[in-house]
């Protein structure tokens, strides 16, 4: 926004600006960007993925292969996690 007018004269009062120079047209619909950061942190990740061929993620393809990647990465995390818990429990750890 601009400063507000300055008076020429001490006795004049000072007036604000009517309307800001960067304000929309009156009515008009203001699309927001929303999480403007992390999208452009993502986007080389975005960019690489759209690379790869795959059925449209709504469709039952899409749906069946989604769970199957996150079954696949939910038991590749259990198996790691009961290997670090097993392998916590023995004396070799304790020696470390």
């Amino acid at each position: 926004m601009t400063a507000p007018n300055t008076p020429a004269e001490p006795n004049e009062p000072v007036t604000a600006p009517t309307e800001a120079p960067d304000a929309p047209p009156a009515g008009a619909v203001v699309k927001k960007r929303h999480f403007r950061r992390t999208r452009a942190f993502f986007a080389p990740v975005g960019r690489l993925l759209g690379k790869i061929p795959h059925p449209p993620w709504r469709s039952k393809r899409g749906i069946l292969i989604i769970l199957l990647l996150f079954a696949g990465f939910g038991s590749v995390a259990t198996m790691g996690g009961v290997a670090a818990v097993s392998f916590s429990e023995t004396p070799g750890f304790c020696g470390m």
